[in-house]
């Protein structure tokens, strides 16, 4: 109802899903836009490597994934 982007990863087939609108917060015209990958694609190059880092001690159980990092725009 917030008519905000919404983003979903299938952890297990690693595939991504993002919503009409999140493009369009991106700066993107449709969602036929380039397919985006939240830790490649779409997270600015200086927090790649932060977050990289903290998705491995995440899943080896060594830290909770709160992040908050910067998005590239079209």
């Amino acid at each position: 109802g917030a008519d905000i982007g919404i983003w979903d990863w299938d952890l297990v087939t690693d595939k991504q899903i993002w919503s009409a609108t999140f493009y369009e917060l991106l700066g993107f015209v449709d969602a036929n836009a380039p397919v985006l990958t939240f830790s490649e694609g779409v997270v600015h190059e200086d927090d790649r490597a932060g977050l990289t880092a903290l998705y491995d001690q995440h899943f080896a159980g060594k830290a909770r994934l709160d992040i908050e990092v910067r998005l590239q725009t079209a």
